[in-house]
């Protein structure tokens, strides 16, 4: 998350950002602390409702049903008019079948000279921390899905 944030930042962006997968939205929060204008999407709805309760808790203004929202990355649906000149999918990859779905709505969400950030974590990260899929490792089978 640093890195991006570090990024954005030093490559002066600006315009409307769009976090794909933001979990409880720490990146999120951080990018509307700093003055953008962020949507945060996540397939776990249970992940957007804490980021959703974390958001009215904050001093930060706005609407979190409109800064936050369930969709999965096939029926999430970008502006056609003004899409985001930055998309984050940071710690996404390993949690995918395939990389298609990501790079297809980065794609339509992307403007034009606008910036993907994509972290790919490699394996072991899953190791520090207590989950199916860090079971699934450890087992010796892929990644569970």
């Amino acid at each position: 998350m640093a890195v991006a944030l570090g990024e954005i930042k030093r490559m002066g962006l600006k315009g409307k950002m769009l976090d794909v997968g933001c979990g409880t939205g720490h990146l999120v929060f951080e990018l509307l602390r700093q003055g953008h204008q962020v949507v945060g999407i996540d397939i776990a709805d249970k992940m957007i409702e804490q980021a959703k309760a974390h958001f009215r808790k904050s001093k930060i203004k706005g609407d979190p049903e409109k800064v936050f929202m369930v969709s999965d990355l096939a029926s999430f649906a970008p502006p056609a008019r003004n899409p985001y000149a930055a998309v984050t999918a940071l710690g996404l990859l390993e949690y995918l079948d395939t990389d298609d779905e990501l790079f297809r709505l980065l794609n339509k969400s992307v403007a034009p000279g606008g910036y993907a950030f994509v972290e790919c974590r490699n394996k072991f990260f899953n190791l520090f921390s207590a989950n199916r899929y860090t079971l699934s490792l450890a087992q010796g089978g892929a990644m569970a899905s």
